[in-house]
């Protein structure tokens, strides 16, 4: 049987859109590995240079004499450095294959989790790939020195590892792998321990489990599971990144309330960035607040789509809702640099927002047309718009920008 014309027309408009994304990832992989865009991370580079050094030479006897950005970042990161150096790919292209590797494993996994856990049709999964490939944050995330795609990759393997272990009868082999993917994520990015509460989803939620644990046992069980958790936290307020950072920020003494609840404001302002694949520090301040007004349209869409969600809450769901919790907590959020901390759930809030937006128009099957129409627009627009600037950022880079260059030819160096 033939296509209809509508579907060969909407291949088509799909193959365009997907053309254009690749050539702009063509162009920004060709050129250089960015440091400059403090979004991706650029105070990183120095710190994560710094713990692969160490590694090789060795950490001295008294750990004070370690910077406390060093002691404070996870190893996982510089652990990869260390070993392509010794591979002899610690290099610019390297690095940026590296990305683009990680980006294209976290894709795929994450149209896995859309297909199966927010159970979204193939067209519109496909329209959330391409959402999240073409967001400028993405591709500069995927041509810079930062940790971000190594962790999207792990972190979304882990999850669809764990929902899998829901699923088929012979979980424990995905279960286990879901546990060696929450480790490896942490180590690569503290945000990794976001990754714990759908471990214990996933984990409670096996069948023999579920025939072994009755509300008995539960109960029994629940007065060691507080302590273990208090403990747990007790231990995490005595660390250094909270007791010096975290919670000198939220101390009576120093905190200031104003600042927070302004963190709090621009939290939500970055939802509306990259829902709009805007950067707001390309605006006026007097403009900002429009982004504030967009990211809370956004959160309602996302919270409908969650709600819709309330009934069969996924390993997905839960991910998103202790990511969302932990950066709801994390003080240090503002304009242009925060966009790379909700990068990881890019794809989960894009699909939340879809159910949403689906669920509004199931209540109004009138506003359906109007919908669909819109969302076409909405994405190719944003697609567009999305090519244009990564297009600009890398022409810029291509000329301006090669500290990164001169840091890993210093580091590649034989000792």
């Amino acid at each position: 049987m033939s296509a209809s014309p509508s579907a060969v027309a909407r291949a088509v408009w799909l193959s365009c859109l997907t053309a254009a994304v690749l050539a702009v990832y063509g162009y920004a992989a060709s050129g250089p590995l960015r440091a400059a865009d403090v979004s991706a991370g650029a105070f990183d580079m120095p710190a994560y240079l710094g713990v692969a050094e160490w590694i090789l030479d060795g950490f001295p006897a008294d750990m004070h004499e370690v910077p406390p950005l060093i002691r404070q970042l996870p190893i996982g990161y510089p652990l990869i450095l260390v070993a392509m150096r010794t591979c002899g790919l610690a290099t610019e292209r390297g690095l940026i294959t590296l990305n683009l590797i990680s980006l294209v494993v976290g894709l795929w996994a994450s149209y896995a989790l859309l297909r199966r856990a927010f159970e979204i049709a193939p067209v519109p999964a496909f329209g959330i790939l391409l959402l999240t490939a073409a967001s400028a944050i993405c591709c500069n995330l995927t041509v810079a020195f930062a940790a971000e795609m190594p962790f999207f990759a792990a972190s979304t393997l882990t999850v669809l590892c764990l929902e899998r272990s829901v699923e088929r009868r012979q979980a424990w082999p995905y279960l286990l792998m879901g546990v060696i993917g929450c480790a490896a994520s942490i180590s690569i990015r503290a945000a990794g321990v976001a990754l714990v509460p759908p471990l214990l989803w996933a984990t409670v939620r096996q069948p023999a489990l579920q025939r072994i644990f009755t509300r008995k046992a539960l109960l029994l069980a629940s007065a060691p599971a507080v302590a273990a958790l208090w403990l747990a936290v007790s231990y995490l307020a005595q660390s250094e990144y909270v007791a010096r950072i975290v919670g000198n920020r939220y101390s009576p003494h120093s905190a200031a309330w104003d600042v927070l609840f302004a963190e709090q404001i621009s939290k939500i302002g970055v939802l509306g960035e990259l829902f709009t694949n805007l950067r707001a520090e390309n605006f006026r301040p007097v403009y900002r607040g429009e982004f504030v007004i967009l990211g809370m349209i956004c959160l309602s869409l996302i919270a409908a789509g969650f709600w819709s969600c309330r009934r069969r809450l996924a390993t997905p769901h839960v991910y998103v809702a202790a990511y969302g919790a932990m950066l709801a907590v994390y003080p240090f959020f503002y304009h242009a640099a925060s966009r790379r901390f909700w990068f990881p759930l890019l794809p989960f809030l894009f699909a939340l927002a879809f159910l949403g937006s689906r669920q509004f128009c199931a209540r109004s099957p009138h506003l359906f047309p109007f919908a669909k129409r819109t969302a076409a627009v909405y994405l190719t627009l944003f697609v567009l718009w999305g090519c244009a600037q990564s297009f600009r950022s890398s022409r810029v880079d291509r000329e301006t920008d090669t500290r990164t260059s001169a840091a890993l030819s210093a580091f590649a160096k034989p000792r």
